[in-house]
């Protein structure tokens, strides 16, 4: 599995690239606009072709990168919203499904790395 976070120090909002190195595949979790040429460059260093775009709520902080990468890698764009989603091998972020883009186990699938959602946080 491959995890790197990136940060925006200007506005402090994390972003992510995960993805199965075996597999080739990644997904870019709140891609920033401002990021998209660093998504591109360490996908391609790392060997991996983006075919997700995971939005796991509305950035009212920055403006999403997500339609800039969608147009360079024809990936597609899962939005979600608020409770828990996890990756294999531990790593555990925030989200909700939206879209039933998630297929039909209810996960993002890249080689050996499942990206699923585990339940819903109620407010």
């Amino acid at each position: 599995m491959i995890f790197q976070q990136l940060v925006n120090e200007e506005s402090g909002c994390l972003s992510y690239l995960i993805g199965c190195g075996q597999a080739g595949q990644a997904v870019v979790v709140d891609p920033g606009r401002d990021r998209v040429a660093d998504y591109l460059g360490i996908a391609r260093k790392k060997g991996l072709r983006i075919t997700h775009v995971l939005e796991t709520h509305t950035h009212a902080d920055h403006i999403s990168g997500n339609r800039d990468l969608v147009a360079a890698t024809q990936a597609a764009i899962v939005q979600l919203s608020v409770p828990v989603l996890a990756a294999a091998g531990g790593v555990a972020l925030l989200g909700e499904a939206l879209t039933p883009r998630l297929g039909a186990c209810g996960a993002i699938i890249l080689g050996g790395v499942a990206l699923a959602v585990l339940g819903r946080q109620r407010v």
